[in-house]
């Protein structure tokens, strides 16, 4: 593969990334619900794992 090639991956990579996707949304609605304190860093690692997974 071509360099050209390899920097039109990272940047698609890079855009798929950074666009908000539903994930977001969960994650927001909770916190400003003001989740409870004991479970939002667990709710947090989570969508790690689920961002990761992706």
């Amino acid at each position: 593969m071509t360099f050209t090639i390899w920097l039109s991956l990272l940047a698609i990579c890079l855009l798929g990334a950074m666009s908000p996707g539903p994930s977001l949304a969960i994650v927001a609605k909770h916190s400003l619900a003001g989740g409870d304190a004991t479970v939002s860093p667990l709710r947090g690692h989570m969508h790690l794992v689920s961002v990761c997974m992706h």
